[in-house]
Protein backbone atom coordinates (compact mmCIF):
# COMPACT_ATOMS: atom_id res chain seq x y z
CA UNK A 1 0.00 0.00 0.00
CA UNK A 2 1.02 3.55 -0.61
CA UNK A 3 0.38 4.48 3.02
CA UNK A 4 0.64 1.49 5.39
CA UNK A 5 -0.14 3.65 8.42
CA UNK A 6 -3.49 4.76 7.00
CA UNK A 7 -4.32 1.18 6.03
CA UNK A 8 -3.56 0.00 9.57
CA UNK A 9 -5.73 2.78 11.00
CA UNK A 10 -8.61 1.82 8.70
CA UNK A 11 -8.35 -1.84 9.67
CA UNK A 12 -8.23 -0.95 13.37
CA UNK A 13 -11.23 1.33 12.91
CA UNK A 14 -13.24 -1.57 11.48
CA UNK A 15 -12.08 -3.88 14.26
CA UNK A 16 -13.29 -1.32 16.80
CA UNK A 17 -16.61 -0.57 15.06
CA UNK A 18 -18.44 -3.83 14.39
CA UNK A 19 -21.55 -2.04 13.09
CA UNK A 20 -19.53 -0.14 10.48
CA UNK A 21 -17.68 -3.33 9.52
CA UNK A 22 -20.99 -5.19 9.08
CA UNK A 23 -22.46 -2.33 7.03
CA UNK A 24 -19.45 -2.28 4.69
CA UNK A 25 -19.45 -6.07 4.47
CA UNK A 26 -23.14 -6.16 3.54
CA UNK A 27 -22.68 -3.40 0.96
CA UNK A 28 -19.75 -5.25 -0.61
CA UNK A 29 -21.71 -8.49 -0.76
CA UNK A 30 -24.69 -6.75 -2.36
CA UNK A 31 -22.44 -5.06 -4.93
CA UNK A 32 -20.86 -8.36 -5.94
CA UNK A 33 -24.21 -10.13 -6.05
CA UNK A 34 -25.78 -7.39 -8.19
CA UNK A 35 -22.85 -6.65 -10.50
CA UNK A 36 -20.38 -9.51 -10.69
CA UNK A 37 -22.32 -12.78 -10.82
CA UNK A 38 -22.45 -14.84 -14.02
CA UNK A 39 -26.16 -14.03 -14.37
CA UNK A 40 -25.21 -10.36 -14.68
CA UNK A 41 -21.85 -10.57 -16.43
CA UNK A 42 -22.49 -13.29 -19.01
CA UNK A 43 -25.14 -11.39 -21.02
CA UNK A 44 -22.75 -8.43 -21.23
CA UNK A 45 -19.96 -10.67 -22.52
CA UNK A 46 -22.26 -12.24 -25.09
CA UNK A 47 -23.44 -8.86 -26.32
CA UNK A 48 -19.85 -7.60 -26.49
CA UNK A 49 -18.69 -10.54 -28.60
CA UNK A 50 -21.77 -10.43 -30.82
CA UNK A 51 -20.98 -6.79 -31.56
CA UNK A 52 -17.39 -7.72 -32.43
CA UNK A 53 -18.65 -10.21 -35.00
CA UNK A 54 -20.85 -7.66 -36.78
Amino acid sequence: PENPQKLAEAVNSLLDDKVKAKTLSDAGYDFVKNNLTWDVVLPKFIKFYENLLK
